[in-house]
């Protein structure tokens, strides 16, 4: 009866002792968790904002290069018009340079700077003036 008493003694005392394990072990785990689950928000919070910030500069470079391609195409316009007023102003340089030569009693020199004048990139007032000076120099 003594061993009987013992063994339930001893199952008793086992019990006993994995009951409290396990509350010693539930206590410890909801006291470690609250920590671990504001850390995981912050962290998810952090990479949710890393995103916004990646697509907002995505789409600010996309912005960007759309402008620079725009800005682009502008200077290459404005530099075509340049060259083109340029080739212009030079053609009438050379027609006030053949009118002093005419007046100057010059045909032979005025005839050879006469050829080299583009007659497309004249003025309506240069072609005018161009068309005048070759019936002068009878062309």
């Amino acid at each position: 009866m003594r061993n009987v008493r013992t063994m339930w003694f001893c199952c008793m005392l086992v019990f006993s002792a994995a009951i409290m394990l396990i509350l010693i072990s539930a206590i410890s785990e909801t006291q470690v968790t609250p920590n671990v689950r504001p850390v995981e928000n912050e962290e998810r919070a952090f990479n949710q904002t890393l995103q916004q910030s990646l697509s907002k500069m995505s789409n600010a470079i996309e912005r960007l290069e759309e402008e620079d391609i725009k800005n682009k195409q502008q200077l290459y316009d404005l530099t075509s018009e340049l060259l083109e007023e340029r080739a212009v102003n030079r053609n009438n340089e050379k027609l006030i340079k053949i009118i002093a030569l005419l007046d100057e009693k010059k045909p032979d020199e005025a005839k050879e700077i006469i050829n080299g004048i583009d007659y497309e990139k004249l003025s309506d007032k240069g072609k005018f003036i161009y068309d005048g000076i070759s019936t002068v120099l009878g062309f």
